[in-house]
């Protein structure tokens, strides 16, 4: 209703809430779900009362550890809330998301070895070109600290030859 008491939950939201209804009906959203107070959630509820215009949101609620994708319309009566569990798309988008940063790091890396590859034939030694590989991939990528080792010895310890960036406790 118009002072965010819940008047009618469906089965679907009481299973998302992980609360039954009787529980909810009658209560203040914020007293319910009081970690919902200060949150997108809360501003976009009063703002779409306040203006009379339907608002939508993806949030996440920590309590529940779901993302929600929200749509409210507001009435004169209220407001109705739509709501699912968007964490599924969410994980995905964000899988997608480190795909294409992996992808972007593959392509910097490809232009990387072609500069290198040109560039070779005035190097003076292979420590020469490790240098230049570390320092063009820090200038080049999102990277902030690269280095190139390899094992001595019998050891499976990797000791560095090259490296650059900032080392910040690398």
């Amino acid at each position: 209703d118009a002072e965010f008491r819940f008047t009618y939950l469906n089965d679907r939201a009481e299973s998302m809430l992980e609360r039954d209804a009787e529980d909810l009906l009658g209560s203040v959203v914020w007293e319910a779900f009081p970690a919902a107070v200060g949150t997108d959630f809360q501003a976009a509820y009063e703002r779409a009362l306040r203006e009379m215009e339907a608002v939508t949101l993806t949030e996440y609620y920590e309590p529940l550890e779901t993302w929600f994708e929200v749509r409210a319309y507001p009435s004169e009566s209220g407001l109705t809330v739509y709501f699912r569990d968007g964490t599924e798309r969410r994980e995905r988008e964000r899988r997608l998301e480190r795909q294409r940063d992996r992808l972007d790091l593959v392509e910097a890396f490809t232009h990387v070895v072609a500069d290198v590859g040109t560039a070779t034939e005035r190097a003076v030694s292979r420590s020469h070109i490790e240098q230049m590989v570390c320092r063009r991939l820090v200038e080049t990528t999102p990277l902030a600290f690269v280095w190139v080792g390899r094992t001595e010895g019998s050891t499976a310890e990797f000791l560095p030859s090259a490296w650059a960036g900032r080392e910040d406790g690398y």
